[in-house]
């Protein structure tokens, strides 16, 4: 159920973002003529009573199933899909708060008073073909804003391919204080035990190589790294090793 929600209040915002787009582009080249309205929207102010209280209503009921729809996505999101995208969608849910309370005031006033007053018509201070291009762009804006909030989210939640441990996330559970084990405290692995494991497994590797009689071992940061007889005479006294 909260998913048929979410899917229809996020697709009707969706083509009620291109409407309210494809009206600024009508504005733009009829400055001074009435907002432009899609054929459905046109029946549902009709069925409505027509008129300004028609189209506040159309507007006010819209904008309640978008919001409907995203405090389904909301509760989606909040577990599962990451922080960055319940943080993104819960902007997007604050925008369309302040957009409904925008089209209750209108409709409340043009009940009150006849005509719609509230700040995307100026309060009624501003007439005319300003009236019209602050109305068309404010509520263009709101729109804009918080379906693009809403995509933000949805792209920040998409599914993502498994990545590779970061060095965050690269642990050694055995290098623990205390001992560690399962269950245990996790500590990171520091740069240093890593370049000071690789040095030591390379020469490990190097001394195999030439197929040297591997004897003596010296504990480097916790790894055994292993000289030959050959190489190692000059050292036998500081290590207590007498090969006679």
């Amino acid at each position: 159920m909260v998913v048929a929600v979410a899917a229809v209040g996020c697709g009707f915002q969706l083509v009620h973002t291109i409407e309210h787009l494809v009206q600024v582009g009508h504005w733009l080249l009829e400055p001074g003529g009435a907002p432009w309205l899609s054929v459905w929207a046109g029946r549902g102010q009709d069925a409505l009573g027509g008129g300004a209280l028609g189209a506040e209503l159309l507007h006010l009921l819209g904008n309640l199933v978008f919001l409907a729809g995203l405090l389904a996505v909301v509760s989606l999101v909040r577990t599962g899909h990451g922080p960055s995208a319940a943080r993104w969608v819960r902007w997007s849910a604050v925008v369309q708060v302040v957009h409904v309370g925008e089209h209750l005031l209108l409709t409340a006033t043009v009940m009150a008073v006849g005509r719609p007053l509230g700040l995307t018509t100026a309060f009624g201070l501003v007439e005319g073909t300003g009236a019209i291009a602050l109305r068309v762009l404010a509520h263009v804006g709101f729109n804009a804003a918080a379906t693009g909030l809403l995509l933000a989210g949805g792209w920040a939640a998409r599914p993502r391919p498994r990545r590779e441990r970061s060095e965050r996330e690269d642990v050694w559970p055995d290098r623990m204080p205390g001992g560690g084990g399962p269950g245990g405290p996790r500590r990171e692995r520091s740069e240093r035990e890593d370049s000071v494991a690789a040095a030591g497994v390379a020469g490990v590797a190097r001394g195999a190589e030439r197929g040297l009689d591997l004897t003596v071992g010296q504990r480097i940061g916790g790894v055994a790294v292993v000289g030959a007889d050959g190489e190692h005479g000059a050292h036998d006294g500081a290590v207590g090793v007498d090969d006679g």
